[in-house]
C-alpha cells in the first residue's frame, strides 16, 4: 500500500510557524550561517570594508552597536567616488528605522518628499533615498530609468532576516505581495547586471536570506562576519527577590493596599507586578 500523502500546511499555520519549525528541523543549515565568511573578525567594530571591484554581492553579520552604519557610510562614499551619478537605495521593514537610518546615512526618506503635488517628482529625482519594502513600487522606475543610462545603483538592504520574513509574511503587502516579490527580484538582478552593489546587513545574519539574494542575481556573496560578544549587560533587581515586598499605595492603586502573598517556590516579583491593574493592561503577568 502507497503512504497516504501528508495533509498541505494551511497558511494560517505557517504563519504561525508551525511551517517554519518543520523547515528549521528538516532543513537547520539554512536556519543557521552555513555560509563560509570572506572576512572574519572578532574585534568591537566593524572596520572599513571595500566595495567588490566591478559591481557584486555583499553580506555583513555584525552585532548591534559595532559599527555597521558607519561602514555602510563609507561604501556610500566610495560608490559615489566610483560613479558620481550612484544611485542609493535603503530598503527596510519599517519606516520608523528607516528615517533613523536615512538621517544617520545622509539620504532622503520617502515620507519626507511627500505631501506636494510635486511629491512623485522629488521621489524620481532623489539620488539617495530610503523606503519600506511596501513602497518599492513608487521607486523602482527611476531605479530602471537611471541603470538604462548607465548609472549605478547601491542597493542597502537592511535588516535583510526581517525583511525577507516580511516579504513573505507581513500584513500590509496585502494582494500585492506578488507584485512587490516579482518586482524586488527584477530589481536585484538588475543592479548586479548593471555593475552596482547590493549589500545585506544583520546583526546575526542566516543563510536563507544570503541563499535567495545569491540565487535571483547569479552572484555568489562576499560574506563578513563579526564574532564579537560584548560584556554581558548588568541589571540590578529594583528590590531584593527575598526581600519582604510592601508596596506603596500612592504609587500602585487601590490594588497595592492588601499586600500580596509571594510564593517561596518562585521568588519572584512578577506576582506582585501583576497585582498593579495599570500593568496588568500592559500585559505583565506571573
Amino acid at each position: 500500500m502507497h503512504e497516504r500523502s501528508p495533509k498541505p500546511t494551511s497558511y494560517p499555520i505557517w504563519k504561525r510557524g508551525g511551517f517554519n519549525a518543520y523547515l528549521q528541523g528538516k532543513y537547520p543549515e539554512i536556519f543557521a550561517l552555513s555560509h563560509k565568511p570572506s572576512i572574519e573578525l572578532n574585534q568591537r567594530y566593524l572596520p572599513v570594508l571595500e566595495l567588490p571591484t566591478g559591481g557584486g554581492l555583499m553580506a555583513i553579520s555584525s552585532p548591534m552597536g559595532t559599527g555597521k552604519t558607519e561602514v555602510l557610510k563609507a561604501l556610500i562614499a566610495q560608490a559615489r567616488a566610483i560613479d558620481s551619478g550612484c544611485l542609493v537605495e535603503l530598503i527596510g521593514y519599517r519606516n520608523s528605522l528607516g528615517k533613523q537610518s536615512a538621517q544617520r546615512l545622509g539620504i532622503d526618506h520617502i515620507h519626507d518628499l511627500q505631501g506636494s503635488s510635486y511629491a512623485q517628482t522629488y521621489i524620481n529625482s532623489s539620488s539617495g533615498l530610503a523606503y519600506c519594502l511596501d513602497s518599492l513600487h513608487r521607486r523602482i522606475g527611476a531605479i530602471q530609468k537611471a541603470i538604462a543610462q548607465g548609472r549605478r545603483v547601491l542597493l542597502l538592504l537592511d535588516e535583510i532576516d526581517a525583511l525577507m520574513k516580511h516579504l513573505f509574511l507581513g500584513s500590509t503587502l496585502g494582494k500585492r505581495r506578488g507584485d512587490i516579490a516579482l518586482m524586488l527580484c527584477e530589481l536585484l538582478k538588475a543592479v548586479i547586471d548593471g555593475g552596482g552593489w547590493i549589500v545585506a546587513g544583520e546583526a546575526d545574519l542566516l543563510s536563507l536570506p544570503i541563499q535567495f539574494l545569491e540565487q535571483v542575481t547569479g552572484q555568489l556573496a562576499q560574506v563578513t562576519v563579526n564574532r564579537w560578544v560584548g560584556a554581558p549587560w548588568q541589571i540590578e533587581a529594583p528590590i531584593p527577590l527575598n526581600a519582604k515586598m510592601e508596596p506603596s499605595p500612592a504609587l500602585m492603586g487601590k490594588a497595592a493596599i492588601a499586600p500580596p502573598k509571594v510564593s517561596k517556590a518562585r521568588n519572584s516579583i512578577f506576582s506582585f507586578l501583576a497585582g498593579s491593574p495599570a500593568l496588568s493592561r500592559r500585559g505583565v503577568s506571573g
